[in-house]
């Protein structure tokens, strides 16, 4: 009997200290405070709360937080815990691109590129791409890889592919690994010479 009211006090008191925290959280919120709008954001997320949790996350990415920007656009893109709106998608990863965030950078690349809620422009969509692989994110530089080697849209230039597929597959990309091996397979003598 001791036991069970000594466990039902510590539930009640993390219950208290839990709801104290979060009046914290949201005063600093309310404040401005970057750090506290994303962890209020994360908390309504996790309570399916979708609605309050976007609010908090527009907060902080309106002040400038790529992650969370990125994070919007891929909310709006997938669909995942609000309704999908390609437009209000782009515009977050447009926000965060902008900042340097090389994975937005590679899924407007993406979108550009295949037409994903907005007019085809696969040259755009090629500079997105060069902007996240100068950044050394692999599967930009796997996309410029294929992009170059194949000639789409771009003149066919085999070594600067077989260059981008070797950045993309020093950092572990293994479809870009196994391409050079399909590479050096078909082309054994002049692979050396393409990387050149």
């Amino acid at each position: 009997m001791v036991c069970a009211v000594i466990v039902t006090i510590l539930i009640i008191a993390s219950c208290v200290l839990s709801y104290l925290s979060q009046l914290q959280v949201e005063k600093a919120a309310k404040r401005g405070d970057i750090g506290a709008q994303k962890k209020l954001g994360s908390m309504y997320l996790v309570r399916r709360e979708y609605e309050k949790s976007i609010k908090w996350y527009e907060k902080a990415a309106e002040q400038g937080d790529n992650e969370v920007q990125y994070m919007l656009g891929e909310m709006y893109f997938r669909g995942r815990d609000v309704k999908q709106d390609y437009p209000k998608a782009i515009e977050w990863y447009q926000k965060a691109a902008e900042q340097g965030h090389s994975v937005a950078q590679y899924r407007l690349g993406d979108i550009y590129f295949t037409r994903w809620g907005v007019d085809q422009d696969r040259k755009k969509g090629i500079e997105w791409y060069k902007k996240a692989a100068e950044q050394g994110y692999s599967e930009a530089q796997y996309s410029l890889g294929t992009i170059y080697y194949s000639g789409i849209v771009v003149n066919k230039d085999e070594k600067k592919g077989v260059e981008w597929y070797q950045k993309a597959a020093d950092q572990g990309h293994i479809a870009a690994k196994n391409r050079l091996d399909v590479i050096t397979k078909n082309k054994p003598s002049g692979i050396k010479k393409i990387a050149k």
